[in-house]
């Protein structure tokens, strides 16, 4: 009962600020470059040469960075009409823009483009502070100022792109499909179109970037340039709904959730904020057994098994485990779109020499250089070591012969996904099946190993896995779904716990509460026909009821969307009348309605100013009115009772430490400075007052 109510008085009070402050986006704005960006680092030499050379080639028409490695934040002034950093596509894909279409209209040279520099721009000035204070409490942030990160952000976006939260809250294709066997959630995405899930989104935009970049290099002049252009936009919605899948609470939603809003946004920010253990999902050996160690086989790479978070929560060092696993996961897409624009670089690997030659010496004082070969080994392979088991990881010895033939394969996969039917362009913000979407035999079944090779088209056994598979079956190299898709998507990540038995809390700590004020306001009155103006000193205690929002908005802790109280107010005066006297007090205030339009407010200021001014205030100032008091004198012998009333008006916050006040047992209000306009003496005369307040709070 009293969750039904909750949801109705959450719902038709305020549904808009609940999707701003929980939409169904996976990492923010700055967390997807930032994955992009460090993804490059993965990449070998050659590789980002051939993605540098498209990136150039769209430059010329768009507002995107002709360099490929623009960094999207640096130390320098921001512009607002700064370049758009080929990164930061993958952040405008899916929040921002819905089709490859839509992308390209935010970065192209048009009016239109500007929108894509707005957005940007708010979005590293976010970044910025976010960046400041973490210099400023190193090593680690509080939750309050990863929280501030997701709410200001959230307001910023929403201020310039207006469909920003019904974009999130509409779909569910950011979501993994929890609980649901993956194998069957792949061969959906081939046997009906199923793209209601970041797998399904994942395989269709980057086959679909692969086959254009493939056929672009056999297409007239006139036409290359808009198939690599499209190669490249497809690429940032593939590389988006990747990263996606990496965020805590986008790999725990079940088909239950997915069909409770209200239980899938409490789960959602829940799960990004405390983090998942996950592993990847062709992980041969449990994560259990690897932590008691049980495998003595030394695995190469990153770790199996790790801890991830979401949405504002992604580790604030680049060497964190979320980030390590997110960024080669986004190499492994980048690197075979480098190689589907301009095989080239792959082929010079293929030469007799290449797997024997050394790695050039690195700088000095630099670390040892990885060759380029083996980079796109580490990325390429369908069989990485962390997927077989002790003993046949034994039976596959890492051979210049098996590098050679991964690498081949890959070729020969690319050249049959451009032979196959043209994959469709679709959104990137359905949930609704693309029939006919890939053709059943181009996706084949990329997570299983072994396959019996006179099923399928052959170009080629993988002899020197033939080890690893039972007769008549073998691992087959050559087509798009074991030499493309099976590298990426054996990294897939998975919840270590069954997820089912993940259940989150209400982000937003919402519910009734019981409480007490105090306060001690200074007012000065009017003269009215019976009384010459005074100076007043007012302390009071209230006592009441709210229902409280404590972390709806940034810098706002403890906050109630409404809440009543009464009270008693003690009154000191100065003038020739009595100096005493007493009064009993009614309020009916709604803080959060307030916070909201003023927030919006600076978030929509913001849009076109990016400065910091104005929001450093909003933490601090609230400058619309969130309150009514009532005043009913009680030491008078005239009547009428009621003596007068007030409308709160613009106030002063100041903040505690924000962290130590939490939702467990008794929980303090931040001191507040208020002021008051009204009327006294039966309404006959003015009042103003400057109000000292504060209070605790606590859950019913």
């Amino acid at each position: 009962m009293v969750r039904s109510f909750r949801r109705v008085i959450g719902g038709a009070a305020a549904g808009a600020l609940v999707g701003l402050s929980s939409t169904a986006n996976a990492w923010y704005f700055p967390e997807h470059v930032v994955l992009t960006e460090e993804g490059l680092a993965w990449l070998p030499g050659t590789a980002k040469a051939a993605l540098g050379e498209a990136v150039r080639e769209v430059a010329g028409s768009s507002l995107v960075c002709e360099r490929l490695d623009e960094p999207f934040y640096a130390t320098t002034q921001l512009q607002r009409d700064a370049c758009i950093p080929y990164a930061t596509l993958t952040a405008l894909a899916g929040d921002h823009a819905s089709s490859v279409g839509e992308l390209w209209n935010l970065v192209r040279k048009e009016a239109s483009g500007e929108t894509g520099q707005q957005l940007q721009f708010g979005a590293r000035t976010q970044w910025r502070d976010f960046l400041g204070k973490l210099r400023q409490k190193d090593p680690e942030m509080g939750l309050s100022d990863r929280t501030d990160l997701v709410r200001d952000l959230d307001i910023y976006l929403l201020g310039v792109d207006g469909d920003y939260v019904e974009r999130a809250k509409q779909n569910i294709s950011h979501f993994q499909a929890a609980g649901e066997p993956i194998t069957r959630v792949a061969a959906d995405v081939a046997r009906r179109g199923r793209v209601d899930n970041t797998l399904g989104q994942f395989i269709g935009h980057h086959l679909r970037s692969l086959q254009l970049a493939t056929r672009a290099r056999a297409a007239a002049a006139g036409a290359r340039a808009a198939l690599r252009r499209d190669a490249l936009v497809e690429h940032a919605y593939a590389l988006h709904f990747l990263q996606d899948a990496f965020a805590a609470g986008h790999a725990v939603i079940t088909a239950d959730l997915r069909r409770d809003p209200e239980e899938r946004i409490g789960t959602h920010d829940h799960f990004n904020r405390i983090g998942v253990s996950v592993t990847r999902v062709l992980n041969a050996v449990p994560c259990p057994l690897l932590r008691a160690g049980g495998d003595d086989a030394p695995l190469p790479g990153l770790p199996p098994c790790w801890e991830t978070a979401g949405d504002g929560f992604l580790g604030v060092s680049p060497a964190s485990q979320d980030r390590l696993h997110a960024a080669e996961a986004t190499a492994r897409a980048q690197v075979q779109l480098a190689m589907a624009l301009d095989p080239r670089w792959v082929e010079r690997l293929l030469e007799p020499d290449a797997c024997g030659r050394p790695a050039p010496a690195p700088p000095r004082g630099a670390g040892r250089a990885a060759r380029d070969i083996d980079l796109a080994m580490s990325l390429l392979d369908p069989t990485p070591a962390w997927s077989l088991g002790p003993a046949q990881r034994r039976m596959l010895s890492p051979t210049c012969e098996r590098v050679r033939h991964v690498l081949r394969s890959a070729l020969a996969a690319l050249s049959s996904l451009g032979e196959r039917r043209a994959i469709p362009e679709f959104s990137g913000n359905t949930s609704q099946d693309v029939p006919e979407l890939v053709e059943p035999a181009a996706l084949g079944r990329p997570l299983t190993l072994c396959t019996r090779p006179a099923a399928r088209a052959d170009p080629g056994i993988d002899w020197f896995a033939s080890v690893l598979c039972s007769d008549p079956e073998r691992v087959v190299l050559g087509t798009p779904d074991t030499s493309l898709l099976r590298p990426l998507l054996a990294v897939w990540p998975v919840p270590q716990a069954e997820a089912g038995s993940l259940e989150g809390v209400d982000p937003i700590a919402r519910g009734f509460s019981y409480q007490v004020w105090l306060s001690a306001p200074l007012a000065v009155r009017g003269a009215s026909d019976e009384r010459s103006a005074q100076i007043s000193w007012n302390p009071s205690f209230l006592v009441g009821a709210s229902y409280r929002w404590q972390y709806v908005l940034s810098g706002r802790p403890n906050a109630a969307l409404f809440e009543t109280n009464i009270g008693l107010q003690t009154t000191v005066r100065s003038g020739d009348r009595p100096h005493f006297g007493s009064s009993a007090l009614a309020e009916l205030r709604t803080p959060v309605l307030s916070m909201m339009f003023w927030a919006m407010a600076n978030g929509v200021t913001r849009a076109f100013d990016g400065g910091r001014s104005l929001a450093d205030t909003a933490d601090i100032v609230e400058l619309m009115p969130c309150g009514a008091r009532f005043y009913f004198d009680l030491t008078s012998a005239e009547r009428p009772f009621f003596d007068g009333f007030d409308i709160e008006g613009p106030a002063l916050l100041l903040p505690l430490e924000r962290d130590l006040l939490g939702t467990q047992g008794v929980s303090r209000m931040p001191l507040e400075v208020r002021s008051r306009f009204g009327c006294a003496h039966r309404c006959e005369a003015f009042s103003v007052s400057l109000e000292l307040a504060t209070g605790v709070s606590r859950w019913f």
